[in-house]
């Protein structure tokens, strides 16, 4: 088993990250941390049934419903879309995970391409990501 805060290096309580205006959508996260290719990232969604000792770095779902069965990482919950996202989102069972893709710079904002991610752990995918895609 992990250690528990590295399970959550998403929140930014972790000063792993930050977040601030996206030039994306709204708010995004931003590295505050040179990370390099591979890095594992933390969880970055949990399914509700699974999190009741977590619930201190979650925040409900969010979107076109906020019904689903997931619950966000605070700090995950600002990472925007992008075709080519700067971060892999991983399905393992209860939760989906995030590992860097390429190298992430210091201020860099943090971006995943939802839709693969959504459609198998059956979410609806926005319409911007398939406009984007």
């Amino acid at each position: 088993m992990q250690h528990k805060s590295l399970s959550f290096i998403l929140n930014p309580i972790f000063n792993w990250f930050n977040i601030q205006k996206s030039h994306i959508h709204g708010l995004g996260l931003f590295s505050r941390r040179e990370i390099p290719q591979g890095a594992y990232l933390g969880i970055a969604m949990i399914k509700k049934s699974a999190a009741s000792n977590y619930q201190e770095h979650l925040i409900e779902g969010y979107g076109a419903s906020s019904e689903d069965e997931w619950l966000r990482v605070i700090g995950a919950r600002f990472i925007n879309h992008a075709a080519e996202g700067n971060i892999r989102l991983e399905y393992y069972g209860t939760q989906v995970v995030a590992y860097a893709l390429r190298k992430i710079s210091v201020g860099e904002e943090i971006t995943a391409n939802y839709v693969n991610i959504y459609r198998e752990i059956n979410l609806p995918i926005p319409d911007f990501c398939l406009q984007s895609a």
